[in-house]
């Protein structure tokens, strides 16, 4: 596997410049620049991308905060790019096998990790949890064959918005506070609370 920083240069359709720019739009564009560049490169494929910064006419947007929706043309975005040879492409033949032989065409990754690391690890009954910034998905293994998969609207910003409204923070503050705890030294009342809130969340 191939891990790099790649940067999209990206620029908005005629009818929506001098209008906010969602983050819905953002995403959209984003997802279409990551095919984009899946369908060029014959050698290697994208199996994960995630947004670093983004700047908006050469302007950071502070991703860690609530989406701004910005006003501009010009987008950059800088991500990280997980790429695998398509060679490799073979150790996923059996996927299908494991969801009853349906057709597939997309895998999530989290999807692709429950099917492959359970053999890779040894073990024939797991649970994976990927923990995102909106979203929460889980898979559950059993006899070797994925049992359940669900998904649930509960991410790394809920924790970040349960800190700022119990704590009296900003957003940005709590963010923060929260990729803080056990890399850097806080009070122990204000260590007790946030890992409390985290817990409760």
């Amino acid at each position: 596997m191939i891990n790099s920083i790649e940067t999209f240069v990206l620029e908005r359709p005629a009818d929506k410049k001098g209008k906010r720019i969602s983050e819905e739009e953002m995403m959209h564009m984003f997802r279409d620049a990551v095919e984009e560049i899946r369908g060029q490169d014959g050698t290697y494929a994208i199996i994960k991308s995630t947004p670093l910064s983004i700047a908006v006419n050469g302007y950071e947007v502070d991703v860690n905060t609530e989406w701004p929706s910005p006003v501009g043309e010009h987008i950059e975005i800088r991500a990280f790019v997980a790429k695998m040879p398509k060679t490799n492409w073979h150790f996923f033949a059996d996927l299908p096998k494991m969801w009853g032989g349906i057709h597939f065409e997309f895998f999530s990754l989290q999807e692709l990790q429950a099917s492959i690391l359970p053999s890779l690890l040894g073990v024939r009954d797991a649970t994976f949890m990927d923990v995102s910034a909106v979203m929460t998905e889980v898979s559950f293994v059993k006899d070797g064959k994925i049992s359940y998969v669900a998904a649930f609207p509960f991410g790394g910003r809920t924790i970040t918005r349960r800190i700022a409204d119990d704590l009296k923070l900003s957003f940005r503050d709590a963010e923060r506070l929260k990729s803080q705890l056990g890399h850097m030294l806080l009070s122990e009342d204000l260590e007790k609370k946030a890992r409390g809130i985290i817990t409760q969340s």
